[in-house]
């Protein structure tokens, strides 16, 4: 019990600590990708270790203190999907004025050039 239970506040505390590290670099696809994977992976282990956990038997300032730390964890998401929007919309914009200026340049015919 007790191995489970320190097993699921180091992951926790590994999920913490992993988007953290994401919310302070810059959005790079493919690294992001990945972290993605990763942190998938480490949620999904948390939840089945939370689902095999009696949590009757778990000291009640233990279990306020993790249910903060997931709290905190969910407030990481939503600095996460903050920083993707705004990364969206940088990129949508990125390939509007690109589109805008090869629209500008068709206008151009090189070949009646003396």
């Amino acid at each position: 019990m007790d191995k489970m239970l320190a097993l699921f506040e180091e992951f926790v505390l590994k999920g913490i600590t992993m988007t953290e590290a994401a919310l302070a670099q810059e959005v790079d696809a493919d690294k992001f990708e990945a972290f993605a994977n990763n942190r998938e992976r480490l949620l999904q282990i948390i939840d089945k270790i939370s689902l095999d956990l009696n949590w009757n038997d778990v000291a009640s300032e233990k279990r306020e203190f993790l249910g903060q730390q997931i709290n905190y964890l969910k407030k990481l998401d939503e600095k996460i999907i903050i920083k993707l929007q705004e990364h969206q919309l940088e990129v949508k914009k990125e390939i509007e004025r690109t589109h805008h200026q090869k629209e500008s340049i068709k206008g151009y015919n090189l070949t009646d050039l003396k």
